[in-house]
Order: structure tokens, then C-alpha cells, then sequence
């Protein structure tokens, strides 16, 4: 989805069936969204919406998580790590420890294998 200012730009109407890369992304439909938590483990359910990107997601102070979740429903054992990839429509669950004070942003990294993907 592309934006401009705040609005939607509608001027992608031919790629709306098949997906194009845009230039910002939402959270629950929010743009730069925020939740300020306690001294806990917080869960987390992501899903890539979006029909076109691969993500990297992760935190930005590469903080760990356990992956607890993902399409086929919850683990048998969890998973730690501190980056998930995750295509067009795929779905994971984590678990995060915030302590008070703590700042730390959802964020995608870039990928050095999606250039090798894409130029073949």
C-alpha cells in the first residue's frame, strides 16, 4: 500500500489483485503504532498481510524471543531467536520480556538473499 500524506494513493488500481511493493507499513491498520507494557512477557501475533514483501522481522535492540506459534498452530517446544522471515500471508506468535523504562521497535531488516532471488 503507498500513501500520500495520510491518505491512500489509489493509483496502483491494475497491481491490485496481484500485490506491489509500498513504502510503509501498518500495524493492526495503524500507521507508526505504539504499547507501552510492563515488566512481562508480552505475546505477540504477527502476520504479513501484505501480497507482495518478504519480511526479516525483529526488535531493534535484536532483543530474543521465543517463537511459540506459527501456521500450524503452536510448537512442541519454542524456538529462540532474534530475526523470523516471514512470506506474503504467513503468520507467527512470540513471547517477549519488556521491563519498565525499556524501548525496543518492530522493525524489518533488510535480506542480502532476496538480491540473489530476484536477479536470477
Amino acid at each position: 500500500m503507498k500513501f500520500d500524506g495520510a491518505k491512500f494513493d489509489h493509483g496502483h488500481k491494475m497491481l491490485s489483485d496481484t500485490g506491489f511493493l509500498g513504502n510503509r507499513t501498518m500495524v493492526n491498520g495503524t500507521l507508526d503504532p505504539y504499547k507501552e507494557v510492563g515488566d512481562e512477557l508480552v505475546r505477540l501475533r504477527w502476520l504479513n498481510a501484505s501480497t507482495a514483501r518478504i519480511y526479516d522481522f525483529g526488535l531493534s535492540d535484536d532483543r530474543e524471543f521465543a517463537l511459540i506459534g506459527t501456521d500450524g498452530g503452536l510448537l512442541e517446544r519454542t524456538t529462540r531467536m532474534d530475526r523470523i522471515r516471514m512470506s506474503p500471508g504467513e503468520r507467527a506468535e512470540i513471547v517477549v520480556r519488556m521491563k519498565p523504562g525499556e524501548r525496543t521497535t518492530l522493525r524489518s531488516f533488510p535480506s542480502d538473499s532476496y538480491g540473489d532471488f530476484w536477479s536470477n
